[in-house]
């Protein structure tokens, strides 16, 4: 397991909710599970992409299929128990200048 911790800086309206303090911050970390940070991150109507993850010589995953949600340029995937599997960060692509 990772260690990690994720702090979130939460607005709502244009307006931080946070007030920096470190007790008034949203810390996701690995211990966190999906359910005490999804109605902070997500809109009702947002829905996950489920992941199958089946292997070529067995077909059974004990695991079961996992569910990924983006968030900003964040997406976690989360295990049915509601624990994050995975944290994935990204860099969206910069906009490619336009042809001359």
């Amino acid at each position: 397991r990772c260690e990690f911790k994720l702090p979130v800086i939460l607005e709502k309206g244009g307006k931080r909710m946070s007030q920096g303090d470190e007790d008034d911050q949203l810390v996701i970390h690995a211990y966190s599970k999906w359910i005490e940070v999804q109605s902070l991150l997500l809109k009702p109507e947002q829905r996950p992409v489920i992941l199958n993850r089946a292997s070529s010589t067995n077909t059974s995953n004990p695991f079961g299929s996992t569910f990924c949600y983006g968030v900003h340029d964040i997406i976690f995937e989360v295990m049915q128990n509601q624990h994050i599997a995975s944290v994935s960060l990204y860099k969206p692509p910069s906009p490619s200048p336009a042809p001359s």
